[in-house]
């Protein structure tokens, strides 16, 4: 079976609306590895998660601060309020993602580039860091359409 097969399989049986969800009360999103812009490493941070629950079939998570680095890769309103709610329930330590946004600022892939958009991550990050009763700054250097700029608080 090829991985998009398996991605097809895991949304029409885990996904949002299906009987897993309206049962559990939560839904898995298969999507190819290729879609997520994550931090080096991630692999060696990925969770096993096999038991009887799981028939013990194993299942692989991303480690909490690669997922949030993930999520504000991505930068969609979700994605933002998911790791919102992380920082302020004090689910992930805030200097662990702040090591990830900054390899995904540094970092050479396009992809980790959109990012840096005009509502930068970093100004995102510092607000929400601050909410969340942390008081420390915080500056990545990000590239926009070819041009350097830098965001700090």
């Amino acid at each position: 079976m090829k991985a998009i097969d398996r991605v097809d399989l895991i949304d029409g049986n885990l996904g949002e609306l299906s009987a897993f969800h309206v049962t559990f009360g939560f839904y898995v999103h298969g999507v190819p590895i290729d879609t997520a812009v994550l931090p080096t490493g991630w692999e060696g941070r990925a969770i096993e998660v096999r038991n009887q629950n799981t028939r013990n079939y194993t299942g692989w998570c991303l480690e909490a601060h690669d997922l949030a680095t993930s999520k504000l890769a991505a930068f969609r309103d979700k994605d933002r309020d998911f790791v919102r709610t992380l920082l302020v329930e004090k689910l992930i330590d805030p200097s662990k993602l702040r090591r990830g946004l900054d390899q995904l600022a540094k970092s050479s892939q396009s992809k980790a580039r959109v990012a840096c958009r005009n509502q930068s991550v970093a100004q995102w990050y510092a607000e929400r860091h601050r909410e969340a009763g942390f008081v420390s700054g915080y500056k990545a250097d990000c590239v926009v359409k070819n041009q350097a700029i830098t965001m700090s608080n």
